[in-house]
């Protein structure tokens, strides 16, 4: 399901990208006080992988408990 790894990877990247936007727009890229937002740019890496992992594992799994029942009907 090549949607799933689409999703995941939005779901990873979006919630970065406020704290990316503003770090861009600053000058020098350094937030004298940063805010949540800037807190989860600065670990973004982390955040973007974890979320992009659960969603892509919760998403397959959901796919995997359908098939069974698609597959009964056909």
């Amino acid at each position: 399901m090549p949607v799933a790894a689409l999703v995941a990877v939005a779901a990873g990247v979006i919630p970065v990208l406020p704290g990316f936007l503003h770090a861009a727009t600053t000058e020098g890229g350094v937030i004298a006080d940063p805010d949540f937002w800037d807190q989860l740019y600065r670990y973004g890496v982390f955040v973007a992988f974890g979320l992009s992992a659960l969603t892509y594992v919760g998403l397959m799994r959901l796919q995997e408990l359908q098939q069974p029942a698609a597959a009964a009907e056909g």
